[in-house]
C-alpha cells in the first residue's frame, strides 16, 4: 500500500459501476455523527422530486429546532423560534455548515415531527441495502443504538449523486449567509480539491471524525469514506489521499485492494 492508513474505516468505490477499490473495517459499527444529515438530505431530495414539496416551501421552525439553535456546542444555522424559513435556504443550512437545526427544522416538516422521520429514515436505509445502519435522529446527535459504517455511507451517497444530480448545488457550496451569519463548509476538501464536490463531515466524540467525499474528474467519479479518524484535519488528509490514488491509478475501477483482517489497518492487500 503506497500509503498510511490511520482511520477506523474507510471505503473507496467508482460510481460508475460500483467497484470499490479499497476497504478497511468497512463495515464495523460507529456512530455517524452528522453523516446521519446525509440520510435526511436524501429524503428531503425525494419529496422533492416528487413534487410533494417545493424549494420556496416554507418551514415554521418549532421548539426543538430553536433550542438546537441556541446551543452553542453545536452547528447551527441560528434559526429562530417562528422563523419562516424556505426549504432552500433550509438544505444550504444542513449541508454547507451542518446545521443541526435545520436537520430537526426538515424532519419536523416532512415527518410531522422527529419520531416519525426517523422511521421514513430507516426505512429508507433498509430499502438502500444499508445493512449495518439505524438511525436515531434527524441530525445525528449521539443517541443509543445510532450506528451505520463506511460500505452504507458510500451505498447512501451513491443514492443521493446517481438519482438527484442537483444534489451539489448544496454540497459543493463553500459558504452561506443565513440571519446576519456567514458560514463556511466543514468539508474542507471543497477549497483544496476542485474535483470535489461534496457530500458531508461528521464527528462525534465516541467515534471520531468522519467525511464522505464525491469528486469528479476525468479519470471518472469516486466515493471515498473516512469514518473514526483522530482529528478534523486528519479527516481532511486521508480523504485526499484516497482520492489522490484514485485519479492516478484506478481510472477503469477494477477492485484493486480489500481488508485481510477487520482490526489490522496493515492487513491491507491486493485483492484477489
Amino acid at each position: 500500500m503506497p500509503f498510511q492508513l490511520v482511520g477506523k474505516e474507510m471505503y473507496l468505490v467508482q460510481a460508475k459501476n460500483d467497484a470499490a477499490l479499497l476497504e478497511l473495517n468497512a463495515d464495523a459499527h460507529l456512530q455517524p455523527g452528522s453523516l446521519a444529515k446525509l440520510m435526511t438530505f436524501y429524503i428531503a431530495l425525494n419529496a422533492l422530486s416528487n413534487k410533494k414539496v417545493s424549494l420556496t416551501s416554507k418551514v415554521t421552525v418549532g421548539k426543538d429546532a430553536a433550542a438546537l439553535a441556541r446551543d452553542g456546542t453545536l452547528s447551527r444555522m441560528f434559526l429562530r423560534l417562528g422563523q419562516q424559513v424556505t426549504l432552500e435556504d433550509l438544505l444550504y443550512g444542513m449541508m454547507v455548515h451542518s446545521g443541526c437545526d435545520a436537520a430537526l427544522a426538515i424532519a419536523d416538516y416532512l415527518g410531522g415531527n422527529a419520531g416519525n422521520f426517523v422511521v421514513q429514515m430507516n426505512s429508507e436505509a433498509e430499502r438502500l441495502g444499508m445493512v449495518n445502519t439505524h438511525f436515531t435522529h434527524p441530525s445525528g446527535l449521539p443517541e443509543p443504538g445510532e450506528y451505520s459504517c463506511a460500505r452504507d455511507m458510500a451505498t447512501l451517497a451513491l443514492a443521493v449523486i446517481r438519482e438527484h444530480p442537483d444534489a451539489t448545488t448544496y454540497t459543493s457550496r463553500q459558504s452561506f449567509s443565513f440571519n446576519g451569519h456567514n458560514q463556511v463548509s466543514t468539508n474542507e476538501l471543497l477549497a483544496r480539491d476542485p474535483r470535489v464536490l461534496g457530500l458531508k463531515s461528521g464527528h462525534v466524540q465516541e467515534a471520531g471524525y468522519h467525511l464522505v467525499a464525491f469528486a469528479r474528474s476525468d479519470q471518472g467519479e469516486f466515493v471515498s469514506v473516512v469514518m473514526g479518524e483522530p482529528s478534523e484535519d486528519q479527516r481532511t488528509m486521508q480523504s485526499e489521499v484516497l482520492l489522490w490514488w484514485a485519479y492516478e491509478n484506478y481510472p477503469t475501477g477494477s477492485p484493486i485492494w480489500r481488508t485481510g483482517s477487520s482490526a489490522d489497518a496493515n492487513s491491507i492487500r491486493p485483492a484477489s
